[in-house]
């Protein structure tokens, strides 16, 4: 858990069951810090197929969030727009190099270090984020409702999607900023992504959302907070509609 100037951030992270049944390592990773001002948040999905791809997700999120966080700090008061946007533009790029040379230093194909990146970042007055891929980021709205801020990519066929790696991963890469302030926001990878975005209007599921804010609102204890998201993302209710790595990311205003 990290408390920003204005923001309480809580994860988790768990092993997806064909994950724990193949004795293979989680491949998501969360990372998420705070300076006077502003809070940084980065998840990403290391791909199943790629055998290095745990270590990438972790150097995608490191790098990430140091670059964000390096850029803001050098600004003589809060960003804009402008400045926010391009904080997030640079911290992308830079995970991509950081892979780049990561490749090139160890002859493994850049592909191997595959995975996807959600980057978000909360000002007291702005909100922006960043997407390469699959899972999701969703803010509430201005009448108690969610919104997707940044939506899942899909690849040209079926369960595929795009990575940072990806030849087109730069391309595609979404980046958004609003001065809408939200309250409360979301971050999530594939694993949980269908239980959370209805398919048939591709808009979070409300009751979701309205039920894990109101109850992340009446918590005191971060430690217990977090043990206790990891347990719903290990409950049988959530294993028997995903078998994959599951990360959930919170941040609340307070």
């Amino acid at each position: 858990m990290t408390l920003g100037s204005r923001f309480s951030v809580y994860s988790a992270s768990v092993a997806g069951t064909s994950h724990l049944r193949r004795g293979a390592e989680r491949q998501d990773q969360v990372f998420h810090r705070s300076e006077p001002g502003f809070t940084v948040a980065v998840v990403s999905d290391g791909a199943g197929s790629a055998r290095n791809s745990a270590l990438g997700a972790l150097v995608t999120t490191r790098t990430a969030a140091s670059t964000a966080t390096w850029h803001l700090l050098q600004l003589a008061g809060p960003p804009g727009a402008a400045a926010l946007e391009e904080a997030l533009t640079c911290a992308v790029t830079a995970a991509r190099r950081s892979l780049e040379k990561m490749a090139c230093q160890t002859g493994e194909p850049l592909s191997s270090y595959a995975n996807t990146l959600l980057l978000a970042v909360q000002t007291d007055t702005l909100v922006g984020a960043a997407q390469v891929g699959d899972g999701g980021i969703v803010v509430s709205d201005c009448h108690g409702g969610f919104r997707l801020f940044t939506s899942p990519q899909r690849g040209e066929y079926a369960n595929q999607t795009t990575f940072v790696t990806s030849g087109s991963g730069l391309e595609s890469l979404e980046i958004r900023v609003s001065e809408a302030r939200p309250r409360n926001l979301a971050m999530f990878s594939d694993g949980l992504q269908n239980l959370v975005i209805e398919s048939a209007t591709q808009q979070p599921f409300r009751p979701f959302f309205n039920n894990v804010f109101q109850w992340l609102e009446k918590q005191t204890d971060p430690r217990q907070v977090e043990s206790e998201l990891a347990g719903l993302l290990r409950s049988p209710r959530v294993a028997a509609k995903s078998d994959d790595d599951i990360t959930l990311l919170l941040s609340i205003r307070r």
